[in-house]
């Protein structure tokens, strides 16, 4: 626990990976340079750490409960029939 998710900017979760420095942060999958200065940051941030921990734990309870994920499932295969 204390390590918030991590998703790439190309990643298919980008609609719902948060409030860049808020609750996470999208990277460029090929951008070493930005992944280095991230990891880097948190390593040395055990503030920045668990804040985001928290966040992101705040985000998946309030944001990805059953419920939620069903109706989004049910608008996705709504739209892929349509």
């Amino acid at each position: 626990m204390g390590c918030p998710p991590r998703p790439h900017g190309s990643s298919s979760l980008r609609p719902s990976a948060g409030q860049p420095r808020r609750d996470g942060r999208l990277l460029a999958p090929d951008s070493a340079g930005d992944w280095h200065a991230a990891v880097l940051g948190l390593l040395q941030g055990s503030g920045r750490r668990a804040a985001l921990a928290a966040a992101g734990r705040h985000k998946v309870a309030a944001e990805f409960t059953i419920d939620r994920m069903t109706e989004r499932y049910l608008e996705l295969y709504r739209d892929v029939c349509r």
